[in-house]
């Protein structure tokens, strides 16, 4: 099968054609399809962009909600949409209130937690907190050189990029 081959992909009764990508491996797949439109029903496409930018850039992530269920599959989705790279930093779908001290390690942690950890994890500024219930993004408090530099985070040519990914996702989920 060449990579110009057209796919039809079949989500809740709605049909997308588009363009066949290879997949990195049937695990990813599975993922993505499974917990995909968990993670991007609960974030607008700007939203996941600029944590997008700020994953690439290897900054704590923890992703907070009321549901395990849910938290978890943010984590596995979101690990598996930075595809073509890799997250190197620990991955805990689900991260216990008991081992919530770990977020404190220097390194980037990409982790799902219950929302009972809210009030330790509103103190932290070094990680950015994914409310998935409530569909926010918590940014660590912006000094002026963070201020300056926040340009950074931004993907290249992000809006396009979310321009593209709004119209894939209406696709998808029209119907």
């Amino acid at each position: 099968v060449s990579a110009d081959t057209a796919l039809t992909l079949t989500y809740d009764r709605t049909s997308f054609t588009g363009m066949k990508m290879p997949l990195q491996n049937e695990d990813d797949h599975c993922i993505t399809r499974w917990s995909g439109p968990v993670l991007l029903s609960s974030l607008s496409v700007d939203r996941f962009v600029v944590l997008l930018g700020y994953a690439l850039l290897e900054h704590k992530i923890i992703f907070q909600s009321s549901s395990e269920y849910t938290s978890s599959n943010c984590v596995m989705a979101f690990e598996a949409l930075l595809r073509p790279f890799r997250w190197t930093g620990p991955m805990t779908p689900v991260l216990p209130k008991s081992a919530l001290q770990c977020v404190e390690a220097p390194v980037p942690i990409l982790a799902g937690v219950t929302s009972a950890t809210r009030k330790y994890l509103n103190n932290r500024d070094d990680v950015i907190v994914v409310r998935v219930d409530e569909g926010s993004l918590v940014l660590p408090s912006e000094s002026d050189e963070m201020h300056s530099s926040f340009h950074l985070y931004r993907v290249p040519d992000c809006d396009r990029l979310c321009y593209k990914l709004k119209q894939t996702l209406e696709c998808i989920y029209e119907g």
